[in-house]
């Protein structure tokens, strides 16, 4: 009766808690069917994905005012043409970003073609066109009218990231990142289980443990829970603070394989436990039969 009562006040926020702050859960986690692991997982990679999203788009949407107003000089883009008050070179990581909107592409090929040879990914915006060149891609011309036709200037940019507008761009831009986000997360979540559930398959072997597969990735599932929520909190972390965890893949990989062997150890004690019950039961029932024979 007691485990038919743990299921049944166990919703998906009572599993989570359950997963990182009991232990005693997973005796019930492993016996589950069907969706349910699987359903569990999309909802936390939902949830994850969307707080991700919205920190994610913060962060963005400060670094573009960042960069519009203490990097990049007054411009203005009207009819296909880009005009920037200077040239603007930044690098980062092998990675070069060139403003010369004094030319147009074909002159700023010849002038910038050495500079193209130096790094593996660049970048440059004429007056025309940008050309994009990536490392094993030959460079690709990009002309502006084909993309965009109404005129702007780095006020009208500004201005999308500011009051209730600022709202606006904020909710568009949740909305395109948060999809990318859940797929992204879901999967790699589905990759880091697969490699947790054969170190589980192995685990079972030696602990002398008889497990289907099935279960095994059911604790697996459960037991990334908190590897999930601290990737959150890291995340934040770094967001406000710069503070990065070095190789947190591996650590977040490293906590769930604690959960999951702590899960089949309890799971094992459990099992000897209903074991010796059961035999105990048996010898009981055993001595009354024979006693009763010999009351006869």
């Amino acid at each position: 009766m007691e485990s038919i009562e743990i299921k049944k006040k166990q919703n998906f926020f009572k599993k989570a808690y359950n997963a990182i702050t009991n232990f005693e859960s997973y005796k019930e986690f492993y016996l589950e069917v069907g969706f349910k692991p699987i359903a569990y997982l999309i909802k936390l990679s939902l949830i994850v994905s969307f707080i991700f999203s919205l920190f994610f788009v913060y962060q963005l949407s400060d670094g573009i005012k960042k960069i519009l107003l203490n990097e990049l000089p007054n411009f203005e883009y009207e009819d296909g043409i880009l005009n920037f008050a200077d040239t603007v070179n930044i690098e980062r990581d092998n990675n070069l970003f060139i403003v010369d909107t004094s030319m147009e592409s074909t002159q700023g090929l010849e002038k910038y073609k050495e500079t193209m040879n130096l790094y593996d990914n660049i970048t440059i915006f004429f007056k025309d066109k940008a050309i994009y060149k990536a490392e094993g891609i030959e460079s690709m011309p990009i002309p502006y009218s084909e993309i965009y036709q109404r005129s702007f200037s780095r006020d009208d940019i500004l201005s999308l990231f500011d009051g209730k507008q600022g709202l606006q761009t904020f909710f568009i831009l949740c909305l395109v990142i948060f999809p990318i986000m859940f797929i992204g997360y879901l999967i790699k979540a589905l990759i880091y289980i697969l490699i947790l559930s054969v170190f589980g398959v192995f685990s079972i072997r030696i602990l002398r443990m008889n497990l289907n597969y099935g279960s095994i990735f059911n604790l697996c599932v459960y037991g990334y829970t908190l590897s999930f929520i601290l990737e959150i909190v890291f995340y934040i972390i770094e967001l406000f603070t710069g503070f990065h965890v070095y190789r947190f893949d591996m650590i977040s990989l490293l906590i769930a394989y604690v959960y999951l062997i702590t899960a089949l150890r309890i799971i094992k004690n459990d099992f000897i436990k209903r074991q010796e019950e059961y035999a105990k039961l048996n010898m009981e029932t055993s001595v009354g039969t024979d006693s009763l024979n010999d009351e006869k």
